[in-house]
């Protein structure tokens, strides 16, 4: 919200699903873990590495991977921010 006449603040949380398809054939299909695995860090390291004067970023709670549909699973990271911006 607006903190005064030159400053203005927020704080919330973002959820960033990132859908990864199952190695699949004609008899199974199987959660892609080396895949998952990647993106998890990837994520991870965008927030971690995340370096922006107005932006402050955390993690809240680990990621989670869980099944979407027959083929799919979903890495999911919730992160907390804090906008502030000072005039």
């Amino acid at each position: 919200g607006i903190d005064g006449w030159d400053s203005f603040s927020q704080v919330g949380i973002v959820n960033l699903n990132v859908h990864v398809r199952n190695i699949v054939s004609s008899t199974y299909s199987m959660k892609d873990v080396d895949r998952c695995e990647e993106i998890e860090q990837a994520l991870l390291s965008l927030v971690e590495e995340h370096r922006t004067g107005d932006y402050w970023l955390q993690t809240d709670g680990a990621a989670q991977v869980t099944p979407d549909g027959d083929n799919w699973h979903v890495v999911s990271i919730r992160i907390k921010y804090r906008y502030n911006r000072i005039n």
